[in-house]
């Protein structure tokens, strides 16, 4: 499936600020999202391509990112690539459970499309989603 960002499917809801250390902070009104880089990515990266499947199965499931909510981990941010246009994003899948009352966790997917070459988002770059009607 091919995003266009101007798409009036997506919806912008805030912005990353870069906090240091090439880590992010996505502030809610009643949270803040801290998104911390995976400093062994590139070396996870290589141990796959190399044929180490002991933590990863595929090169896809590599966080760039964990996605940290008061201090607990509640999901990932995954370095993604449309087919066609080769557009790259960064894809945050849904982790909240339903069943459990209370859990922290990312409630639906989201994806961050201002992104250089090496997924790591660009000044003040936009989370966004895709709308209800649109997922189903």
């Amino acid at each position: 499936m091919e995003f266009d960002v101007r798409s009036s499917n997506m919806v912008s809801i805030n912005s990353l600020i870069k906090h240091k250390d090439n880590n992010f902070i996505v502030k809610f009104a009643r949270a803040n999202w801290y998104l911390y880089l995976n400093k062994t990515f590139k070396e996870n990266v290589e141990d796959v391509e190399n044929g180490n499947t002991e933590y990863y199965l595929s090169t896809s499931n590599v966080p760039l990112f964990t996605i940290h909510r008061d201090a607990k981990k509640i999901g990932y941010a995954f370095p993604r690539e449309t087919k066609e246009s080769k557009q790259k994003f960064l894809f945050i899948p849904k982790t909240k459970n339903k069943m459990y009352l209370g859990s922290k966790g990312v409630s639906k997917p989201y994806y961050i499309f201002d992104v250089d070459n090496d997924h790591m988002p660009k000044y003040k770059a936009r989370l966004m989603f895709l709308q209800r009607s649109q997922l189903y």
